[in-house]
């Protein structure tokens, strides 16, 4: 089987489905995503893709928006100097 047909065979399918025309590199980016949305980090995702570097997975099927940055950051536990050196002050005693 040639990719071609793999492509006609995806594209005929999807369309009965009612999803539009969908291309195989299309399944690749969904797959990406919902490896992202369940928390599997970028090598995970570039591991799974068989990319060369993470640069290729993130410039073809990774979300870059702002939106995503924010949620990143978010998500950190974010503790300052004080704190490290209060609780370390604590083990010490």
């Amino acid at each position: 089987m040639t990719p071609a047909n793999v492509f006609r065979i995806v594209a005929r399918h999807s369309a009965a489905a009612g999803l539009g025309v969908l291309g195989t590199h299309d399944l690749r980016r969904s797959f990406a995503g919902w490896l992202d949305k369940d928390g599997i980090d970028l090598a995970g995702v570039q591991a799974a893709l068989r990319h060369s570097s993470p640069g290729v997975t993130v410039a073809c099927c990774l979300d870059p928006s702002p939106r995503r940055a924010v949620e990143a950051v978010r998500g950190l536990r974010l503790r300052t100097l004080y704190d490290r050196t209060v609780e370390g002050r604590r083990e010490k005693a």
